[in-house]
């Protein structure tokens, strides 16, 4: 009995230990908060320099972000942002401590972090807050996919840890697509809030929000999601950053959430963002169009940034990446290569969705790029980059030399078709050749879609004006040296080589429709191999 009464007090002893360590380290954290605004009042740089910590991330109020160095460098704003602060809420989970409220009209909120006993400022982020009618905003609930980040986001996890809240959030934005109030309210802590820069919400009022919606039954798909990072303190706490397109439209915004475990369950402490003021606003991702549009938009934005890990999320396994030197690259050597898109700022996209198949085309002056992405599951995913510079010729250049024999690919094929759809599309291409050998511009036209248009080097024509073109004068098209065909129902992708008569091989990326019965080429994208021998015409 003795022994027993020993481990009772010992336990006892060890709570008290446990909880006077814990009320000693928030008192340490709330005593760091007060020397560092006592550091920006005073102007004192080298103090407050030493408050962050080495890996210090902060989001200033257009939505950038910004390092210690110039946190440091523009102390001054720092200081004129922190006078007044009010509404202030701390809270403390073990490692991680908080700051919220308010200060020079902005919402703001500080994270410190605890390392070998020396509290640290890790993260901040200031956000304007000009709020919007509740009404307005619930409205716009509505039902969407949610790949990303529901099912998948651009971050691998480190740690079990990182794992297990990257789960927890997700399992979150998917009951917000499909709306069970009570499901969600076990995720997120009684001090919640969500703050953006037209809401300010605390979890009752979310919680009313997510009753209501389950009661109409819809949800709201979550904010894509564009770059993710998650930091962990202990075992209890952690923080996470994240970079997301509005799924209902407009800027991008950065966020900043502090996560924290208890009774075994991850849950959501606080979550604010705020919109970048700089970036472009998007639009509206509503239909599959939108969808692999904004899709397009993180993978071209991933690989400019040479952020292969991002990239690797949106590239189909059997991707190719042809420039406009015709140099051609597989998936592989692209998430290693990283390389140069021609410069299409400013240029409108254009969608046209098949199916499980959608073709995306952007021009500038004479750049062009098409990208072809293919739909696997639920998830969008590029299978051709290809981009054309044209340089069309003189109007007084003498024509090239006509060829009249067209054994290839007008009666033969270096390939055999995998299937009905394919051999019944290649059918149809062969006669497209054999009308073009013919000058037959009407027979053609059967056999390309309305929507056409073929962009080459030295030429840019719609449907009609190929028509004109083969209807003047015959010749044989180049021969098939190979192609891959990628079926989908409906729709076929064709990457192929065409070796000419004369002259450089040529890269091609084509996509062939079924409709109305009849397989029809759809686009057609020709890039000569710059870096190929030529070929001298046989005499």
């Amino acid at each position: 009995m003795r022994t027993v009464f020993k481990i009772i007090a010992l336990g006892i002893a060890l709570a008290i230990s446990a909880h006077t360590i814990a009320i000693a380290g928030e008192q340490e954290a709330w005593a760091a908060d007060t020397a560092f605004l006592s550091a920006l009042a005073s102007g004192d740089s080298k103090t407050a320099r030493h408050a962050l910590r080495a890996e210090f991330s902060g989001i200033a109020r257009d939505g950038a972000l910004y390092n210690r160095t110039k946190a440091v460098a523009d102390i001054a704003t720092l200081a004129a942002n922190a006078k007044d602060e009010r509404d202030i809420q701390r809270h403390f989970y073990g490692r991680l401590a908080t700051v919220r409220g308010s200060h020079n009209g902005l919402r703001f909120l500080r994270v410190w972090a605890e390392d070998d006993g020396q509290w640290r400022l890790f993260a901040t982020i200031d956000t304007p807050v000009v709020p919007r009618e509740r009404a307005s905003i619930e409205a716009q609930s509505g039902t969407g996919d949610c790949e990303n980040p529901c099912r998948t986001v651009p971050y691998k996890p480190r740690t079990a840890i990182d794992k297990a809240i990257l789960r927890t959030w997700q399992d979150t934005k998917m009951i917000e697509l499909k709306p069970n109030a009570a499901a969600w309210a076990r995720y997120i802590g009684e001090e919640f809030m969500i703050i953006n820069n037209t809401t300010i919400r605390t979890r009752p009022e979310r919680v009313v929000i997510a009753q209501r919606q389950e009661a109409s039954g819809v949800g709201t798909p979550g904010d894509p999601i564009l770059s993710m990072s998650i930091h962990d303190f202990g075992p209890t706490s952690a923080v996470m950053f994240s970079k997301h397109f509005p799924v209902r439209g407009g800027k991008p915004y950065n966020n900043l959430r502090v996560w924290a475990l208890r009774d075994g369950r991850w849950q959501l402490a606080i979550s604010q963002q705020s919109e970048i003021a700089a970036a472009p606003a998007m639009a509206a991702v509503v239909g599959e169009d939108n969808l692999v549009k904004q899709a397009d938009q993180i993978l071209l934005a991933a690989i400019a940034k040479t952020d292969a890990h991002q990239a690797r999320d949106y590239l189909d396994r059997n991707f190719t990446w042809t420039d406009a030197q015709g140099q051609t690259q597989g998936r592989s050597e692209v998430l290693h290569a990283r390389p140069a898109a021609l410069d299409l700022a400013g240029a409108d996209t254009k969608v046209r969705l098949y199916g499980q198949v959608a073709v995306l085309t952007s021009s500038r002056d004479n750049s062009y790029a098409m990208r072809i992405w293919v739909k696997r599951g639920k998830a969008w995913r590029a299978l051709v980059y290809h981009e054309v510079a044209v340089t069309p010729p003189p109007a007084n250049a003498p024509a090239g030399a006509r060829e009249t024999n067209c054994e290839n690919p007008c009666k033969t094929l270096p390939f055999k078709p995998k299937n009905a759809d394919e051999l019944a599309a290649m059918q149809s291409w062969q006669a497209l050749e054999t009308a073009v050998t013919a000058g037959n511009g009407e027979e053609w036209a059967r056999h390309a879609a309305d929507e056409f248009v073929v962009v080459g080097n030295a030429r840019v024509q719609t449907k009609e004006q190929r028509r004109a073109v083969v209807s003047k004068a015959g010749s044989a098209p180049a021969p098939l040296a190979w192609a891959k065909l990628y079926d989908f129902p409906g729709a076929i992708v064709m990457v192929c080589e065409h070796q000419p008569h004369s002259g450089k091989p040529t890269r091609v990326s084509r996509v062939w429709i079924k409709r109305d019965g009849t397989w029809q080429m759809a686009i057609s994208y020709q890039t000569t191999i710059q870096a190929a021998p030529g070929k001298t015409a046989a005499r």
